[in-house]
């Protein structure tokens, strides 16, 4: 049973789905469309979320990977987020640049810049 509390809300995709309907009617004929779409449920922090290998009681069970935010309670919470993070997934985009930033850039002076093609003019008379 992996278990994780988040420690800042989430949205996340949960079974059973949460659903959003949308219905509207033809003028036309006067028949109802309806169309049903799965949405991702909102979470407050320190709720407490399950993959759904036997969950406890009162557990939200959740479809997919944990997030970075879920602080993991159990051992298998722990094997699966180190699992994770392992694979750099979790690495945050401006933190995984390199820290001397633009100063590792440096231009090669000694080649000589490209001079300009001179403009071919078409010989045409009027």
């Amino acid at each position: 049973m992996a278990r994780w509390k988040l420690s800042v809300e989430h949205y996340l995709h949960t079974d059973p789905p949460s659903e959003w309907e949308h219905k509207e009617t033809d003028q036309s004929s006067g028949r109802q469309m309806r169309k049903v779409y799965p949405v991702p449920t909102w979470l407050d922090k320190e709720t407490i979320v399950s993959d759904g290998n036997n969950p406890k009681p009162g557990d939200i069970v959740f479809v997919g990977e944990p997030t970075p935010d879920m602080q993991p309670i159990d051992d298998e919470a722990e094997a699966i987020s180190r699992k994770i993070e392992a694979t750099g997934k979790w690495k945050h985009p401006i933190e995984s640049l390199p820290a001397q930033g633009a100063s590792t850039f440096q231009p090669d002076f000694s080649v000589p810049p490209p001079q300009p093609q001179q403009r071919v003019r078409p010989n045409i008379r009027r």
